[in-house]
């Protein structure tokens, strides 16, 4: 086990990024239920691409830099105002690119109704930029705490202006300003927080060294975007935009769970590791807890909602969604993968394995949609179904290896590790859909009576199978240790 120091740092960190980014997703699930009452599957498919174009964009805007300061045990004055200039100016770049091609862009992917949404949406590149150094300070002082106030605020910025613009009418813009609206008010307030202000200074010098690491962050930003959000243009090249509006919001409300615990973990991990890159015993220790950790609130969430995913839809979206419903439950076990696959990621990039998780993400990630392609014309189920037996089966356990190799760990060592809390939330799922299907009741009646059902049947059943590092965790979170 790690150290106490480092664990408890970690654990605190956690609680107050798991905390803020579980409220964000359920003022953004509320906004979903909301929003999806006025806006047909069609319309979201048309914002899902905006996103894509916009999201891919945004790479770019520090061109991995500031993943490389944060990487860096020590960092000065000048290496932070070299890496904010850099960012302002590509931002700035980008604004222009994307407003001269919006055009051609949109006729390309056959949807010239993107082409005004995606030049507004441009405006969140410099907004990123000015953020990019006062994010890095932030992490850097591990304070989490303040980054999730950030993101509260905003989101909560965000939903306010999407519900009151959708519903009155607005239709996609509604969507389109939350995320203004959103970037600007979190740039602000991080910026505000930090205390760091920019000075007119440059080096060429820093900026080639950071480069040097920076590069292969962004071309591994390149290959992760694109292969995570490339399916929506497959999709939309093989089916209509009202299935890939199916797809989007399945997506969105399986990734909820995701957001809230594996990426806004990352943002712990990754300093965290860093310090302690040297030491690579205790890397593998806190790798070992933190895998641990996040099953044990992935798998039950996963797999709960995967049991409790027909009700969940006609609950929450209608039943103008419900062939949401199979790609909810295929999207769901494909979610037990990536907290396992993004620590790797982390610990990866932590080490200074950025050129090697360039090359993983680029053949895997290539391979992963390559498989969708011909299981296309069978249906958007088995498009989705291809790409979870091929992460679950081929990339996942591959990866896990390599990176156990890293830190001198056998390669049973991740699979006992998460044996327990895969092994309880799977009982839990087939006891819960078992109980749903022999309830004659309605669909709110059914969650009411399974939620907590799914509760009381994982959390005996995780102490009983591994109680030593349950108890651990425990404690950690209560900071007894």
């Amino acid at each position: 086990m790690t150290k106490p120091g480092l664990r408890q740092s970690a654990f605190k960190s956690m609680q107050w990024t798991v905390g803020g980014r579980l409220l964000k997703s359920l003022l953004g699930m509320g906004t979903l239920v909301i929003v999806a009452r006025y806006l047909s599957p069609a319309e979201f498919g048309i914002m899902a691409l905006v996103m894509f174009i916009t999201g891919f964009g945004q790479i770019f805007v520090d061109a991995g830099l500031r993943v490389a300061l944060v990487q860096r045990a020590e960092i000065n004055e000048l290496q932070k105002n070299t890496v904010f200039w850099s960012s302002i100016v590509f931002s700035i770049l980008l604004v222009v690119l994307t407003i001269v091609f919006a055009g051609p862009i949109a006729r390309a992917f056959d949807a010239e109704r993107i082409e005004p949404f995606v030049r507004w949406m441009s405006i969140v590149f410099p907004l990123a930029a000015l953020q990019s150094i006062s994010t890095t300070t932030l992490e850097r002082r591990f304070a989490f705490d303040k980054m999730a106030i950030s993101d509260i605020l905003a989101s909560l910025a965000g939903v306010v202006t999407a519900i009151t613009l959708v519903v009155a009418g607005f239709g996609i813009l509604g969507l389109v300003l939350q995320q203004l609206v959103q970037a600007s008010l979190g740039c602000a307030i991080q910026m505000s927080m930090a205390r760091w202000r920019p000075r007119l200074e440059f080096s060429w010098t820093e900026f080639r060294s950071l480069m040097g690491y920076g590069i292969y962050v962004m071309l591994t930003s390149i290959t992760t975007f694109l292969t995570t959000f490339l399916d929506r243009p497959i999709i939309a090249g093989f089916f209509t935009p009202q299935v890939l509006g199916q797809l989007t919001m399945s997506q969105q409300l399986v990734g909820s769970p995701f957001r809230i615990v594996v990426q806004m973990a990352r943002k712990v991990l990754f300093p965290m590791f860093a310090s302690i890159q040297h030491d690579r015993a205790r890397v593998a220790a806190a790798y070992l807890d933190m895998q641990f950790a996040m099953s044990c609130l992935m798998a039950p969430l996963c797999l709960g909602l995967v049991a409790m995913a027909a009700p969940l839809v006609s609950v929450l979206l209608g039943p103008e969604w419900a062939p949401a419903v199979p790609l909810i439950q295929i999207l769901g076990i494909q979610m037990l993968c990536t907290p396992t696959q993004d620590t790797n990621q982390t610990v990866l990039a932590s080490l200074g394995f950025a050129k090697f998780q360039f090359y993983w993400m680029l053949i895997a990630g290539s391979l992963s949609l390559g498989v969708m392609i011909p299981a296309a014309p069978w249906g958007i189920e088995a498009a989705v179904g291809a790409r979870l037996a091929f992460l679950l089966f081929v990339t996942t356990p591959l990866l896990s290896v390599y990176t156990m190799r890293q830190m001198g760990l056998h390669w049973t060592s991740l699979p006992r590790v998460l044996s327990g809390p895969i092994l309880s939330a799977v009982a839990m799922n087939l006891i819960v859909g078992w109980v749903a299907r022999q309830l004659s009741l309605s669909d709110v009646a059914t969650l009411v009576i399974c939620i907590p059902l799914g509760v009381m049947i994982y959390v005996p059943l995780i102490f009983l199978l591994d109680r030593k590092r349950v108890l651990t965790l425990v404690n950690l979170v209560r900071r007894r240790r």
